[in-house]
């Protein structure tokens, strides 16, 4: 793990001197980058990597390094092949290392609900997502059918896409939900999603997943499987976006959601007339998500003050937790000189549902029924192609640890676009 890190900064080091300016750590290769992507291919390769220590842990090894290597390819077929809006996605993605989150505990029990790093996973390669795009009526209609992250387009927003928590990415009761979760990072499933914008400013979704993403049984590579009783998850969102979709001075977006599985699923508690657990067909949730744009420099529009807020919540018959809420602020070019650098402060809190209690109670352990985690986070641009990001978590009451725990998680994160 040292000699990979070492490794890697030394190449950082080797190439700084002649790529400061360049928006690629290997530059453009003498103009061949840019004229493919004249031609309708735009492809990009991201190394991310993650070193983090808790500081108030009983866990032994109280360290971990994790890396997540992103390799993303665009086609155009408007450019390549005169097809009026046609698209098509492929997204390779490879992980390895600890997750950090296995070393917040005590007792013999470790773990918040909500995670620590949202690129923490199985190590494996795998094809993420692949994936065809075609719009009608001047862009207002557009249909979408392959392997899809459903977090790439629902339940997103732009302001809290810095914190390095999964829950600011997606909501924790959103999550948890599903046989293997919905398809979200890092196991996708076959999905058609449609996209309506009558407008600039409003938009409606609709997207039909594989009720199961992968092999729950077998998290390396890729697995399209279709089990009788996977069902489907359905997915839908509203909203309405102010002034735009860039994110800048008057931005604003304001969006509903829901999702709800049509396969059956077992009650946590409850159990039938011959003591099985108790089948339930109403595996559902909600969400609510604001955020703004609230102040800009007069000099420049793009950078000032942004906060979110995000409530959801979920059937807590069958999930772990019946509402999450979440809110933070960031702030983008706040010392002079540093125009792109962002720094935030969010909070997430999880609420453990009352059978998930009850259920702890009945195995002799006692849970709170609130989980809070506050980041403190300060992204910055060393260079054009280099983005470090040392990020502070307090947890506490983690639901995976005993009553009244807290933890102290340090790490840093750094980005390599190549």
């Amino acid at each position: 793990m040292k000699i990979k890190t070492l490794l890697l900064f030394g190449t950082m080091l080797l190439f700084t001197s002649q790529s400061f300016a360049q928006d690629y750590l290997l530059g453009d290769w003498g103009g061949a980058r840019t004229s493919i992507g004249d031609a309708g291919l735009d492809f990009e390769f991201v190394y991310t990597g993650e070193y983090w220590g808790v500081t108030s842990s009983d866990v032994d090894k109280k360290t971990t390094y994790l890396d997540n290597i992103d390799i993303t390819a665009t086609l155009d077929f408007g450019k390549l092949l005169d097809w009026k809006g046609a698209t098509m996605f492929a997204y390779v993605l490879g992980n390895n290392g600890g997750v950090p989150n296995e070393r917040v505990g005590s007792e013999g029990r470790y773990g918040t609900i909500q995670g620590i790093s949202n690129i923490a996973t199985y190590n494996t390669w795998k094809l993420y997502e692949f994936w065809l795009e075609q719009q009608f009526f001047d862009n207002k209609l557009a249909l979408l059918f392959g392997l899809y992250d459903l977090n790439s387009e629902f339940d997103v927003q732009e302001s809290s896409g810095i914190f390095i928590n999964p829950s600011h990415g997606i909501g924790a009761e959103y999550a948890q939900s599903g046989e293997n979760g919905p398809s979200i990072f890092s196991t996708t499933s076959l999905a058609a999603r449609l996209k309506f914008t009558p407008t600039e400013n409003l938009y409606a979704m609709l997207g039909v997943f594989d009720g199961v993403p992968g092999d729950p049984d077998n998290p390396n590579g890729t697995h399209i499987v279709f089990g009788e009783n996977d069902g489907l998850l359905i997915a839908y969102e509203l909203g309405l976006f102010e002034n735009g979709e860039d994110f800048q001075e008057g931005f604003g977006k304001y969006s509903i959601g829901g999702w709800f599985y049509t396969a059956d699923f077992e009650d946590l508690t409850e159990v039938d007339n011959n003591g099985n657990p108790l089948l339930r067909n109403n595996n559902y949730g909600l969400y609510l998500s604001a955020e703004k744009f609230l102040f800009a420099e007069a000099c420049d529009p793009t950078q000032g003050l942004a906060a979110f807020l995000r409530f959801g919540i979920a059937n807590s018959d069958i999930n772990p937790l019946d509402y999450y809420w979440g809110t933070g602020i960031n702030v983008t070019g706040l010392i002079g000189g540093r125009d792109e650098d962002v720094i935030g402060l969010a909070i997430g809190t999880a609420h453990a549902g009352e059978k998930l209690v009850h259920l702890n109670e009945a195995d002799g352990m006692t849970i709170e029924e609130n989980e809070m985690i506050i980041e403190f986070t300060y992204s910055f641009q060393a260079t054009p192609w280099l983005r470090i990001q040392p990020d502070f978590q307090y947890v506490i009451n983690p639901l995976g640890v005993y009553v009244n725990d807290k933890a102290t998680v340090v790490g840093v994160r750094f980005q390599i676009i190549l």
